[in-house]
């Protein structure tokens, strides 16, 4: 880090302590301890717990009330930050831990400064951010239950809430358009998928508080149970009799209908035997072995989706993870930088200056920088000064 950086890092590290309490034992949300120095090196620490990162093992086999369980230490947390008046922030997705008494990650306010572990995420997921964001909004404690939310939907449904454009998911999330939790997990209770919708609204306010939803979780544990019975409640049985009783047929038409009907059941019974008696198709080894390699081949299926034994699979994970770090790079590279700014004329409300741009251009497979030189007019509009004209030098 440079001077200012690291000052501003000592900085923000000690007033997070000093504004943090003692955490209690079943915290979600970890406290970090630093920065220390030591050696000559800076530190950050928080407590040492067991889990397994949440995307590394997806926890997609864990029953529903068991996983609603789960999230209980984290929601604890967020009651207790803004109850403080503190923002968790933007979460670190490859530091969500699940461990045995629930959902937790180290306070992500210090962990920009670390480098990311290496871990594939869920297509779409590091461009889901509070829509308001995108509008120059800074995030705030609604900001922070829409976080929340998504946490709260990536566990109980093992998917992100929102249908991928071209690989992502802003439109989506700007309009509000979720998948339906039911889709993924029909056995979850209305009110809880009803709660989870208003967590991810593009409105803010329709997003409930912490302690909102912290008293709401308990009704949804209780839900569960009963929705569950609710989807596994045996079918009815139907007769012939229960037919003729429940319509209530009498007389020569009625006696037709119930024929009619019987008649319509045994040909659907003629109809199945003879097509049980054909031949089923069978693909073959070869051709299934092309659908598996091609599902397995897009970039973009993490490695908890893969329809095998990830362990098998251990060099496409890492091709994969190469991949994204390519992606990664090639959106955050600058595609230009100012390399000189000078004055040619300046009135209280507009100027005239010469600037010269270095261009990052990927072309060809490859990196190509590019010099201009541009005459550009500014004007003032207010305190803010807006590019009204461009006109390339040669």
């Amino acid at each position: 880090m440079r001077g200012d950086e690291a000052v501003n890092f000592r900085r923000k590290g000690e007033n997070r302590a000093r504004q943090l309490p003692s955490i209690p034992q079943e915290a979600g949300v970890l406290k970090v301890e630093g920065p220390i120095t030591y050696r000559s090196n800076t530190l950050l620490g928080w407590e040492a717990l067991s889990g397994e990162p949440l995307f590394s093992n997806f926890p997609s086999k864990l029953p529903v009330q068991e996983r609603i369980e789960k999230l209980k230490p984290l929601l604890n947390s967020y009651r207790l930050y803004h109850s403080l008046g503190l923002i968790v922030g933007n979460p670190d997705w490859k530091r969500i831990y699940l461990g045995a008494k629930g959902i937790f990650t180290p306070d992500p306010v210090l962990l920009n400064y670390l480098a990311s572990p290496i871990l594939l995420l869920p297509p779409g997921l590091l461009a889901c951010y509070p829509p308001e964001v995108y509008s120059g909004a800074p995030l705030d404690e609604k900001g922070d239950m829409f976080f929340l939310g998504l946490i709260i939907y990536l566990l109980l449904t093992a998917n992100i809430p929102y249908p991928l454009l071209k690989g992502w998911p802003t439109e989506a999330l700007l309009t509000g358009k979720i998948i339906s939790p039911t889709d993924f997990c029909p056995e979850l209770y209305p009110d809880l998928v009803q709660q989870m919708k208003k967590l991810l609204s593009p409105d803010p306010e329709e997003r409930p508080s912490s302690e909102e939803l912290g008293e709401f979780w308990q009704k949804a544990q209780e839900g569960v149970d009963d929705r569950i019975r609710e989807v596994r409640r045996p079918p009815r049985k139907f007769s012939a009799q229960g037919i003729y009783r429940n319509v209530q047929l009498k007389g020569k038409w009625g006696r037709k209908i119930v024929v009619t009907v019987g008649g319509f059941f045994f040909l659907l019974l003629l109809l199945t035997l003879f097509w049980r008696s054909g031949e089923k198709f069978n693909p073959t080894a070869t051709v299934m072995l092309e659908e598996i390699i091609d599902r397995l081949s897009d970039p973009t299926v993490c490695g908890y989706l893969l329809p095998s034994q990830p362990e098998i699979w251990a060099d496409l994970l890492v091709a994969k993870e190469k991949r994204w770090e390519a992606a990664s790079l090639l959106l955050s590279y600058p595609l230009l930088e100012v390399e000189e700014v000078n004055e040619v004329r300046i009135e209280p409300n507009w100027a005239q200056l010469e600037v010269g741009l270095v261009w990052h251009l990927w072309e060809n497979d490859r990196w190509h920088t590019r010099k201009t030189r541009e005459m550009m007019m500014l004007e003032k509009k207010g305190s803010q000064w807006e590019i009204k004209e461009r006109q390339k030098i040669d």
